[in-house]
């Protein structure tokens, strides 16, 4: 018994000393791809690629809000509006408070134009 008290206290010692803990030993997002977050999106709550409702609005024209479909996939968000047209955007900034609704800025890849997205995390 005593033996296993001492290996137990040699290995904690090690791993206090390497500075382990259970969230070092996860891989953040975007490591394990070899991509850097885009600035502004806070890893901890980043919405997961998928197909949701949203409010966006153009801020650079004053269009807006709209009652949209967006759908994320990696670093940019494509707002879906009637008839087919859709405008494809990157994502500046991504944020959630409480993990149900998040707020992108993002930039129109072609026009430059700014849109404020907001997204309440249930799937479509």
């Amino acid at each position: 018994m005593k033996r296993n008290f001492l290996i137990f206290l040699v290995i904690a010692g090690l791993m206090s000393l390497m500075g382990y803990n259970s969230k070092r030993s996860q891989p953040a997002k975007y490591q394990h791809q070899g991509q850097q977050a885009p600035a502004g999106v806070n890893k901890e709550s980043e919405l997961p690629a998928g197909t949701y409702s949203c409010t966006a609005e153009n801020t650079t024209r004053g269009d807006g809000p709209h009652s949209l479909i967006c759908e994320k996939t990696g670093d940019e968000l494509i707002i879906h509006f009637p008839k087919g047209i859709h405008v494809v955007t990157n994502i500046s900034s991504e944020e959630s408070e409480d993990n149900m609704t998040w707020n992108f800025v993002t930039t129109h890849t072609d026009s430059g134009d700014t849109w404020e997205v907001e997204i309440t995390a249930v799937d479509l």
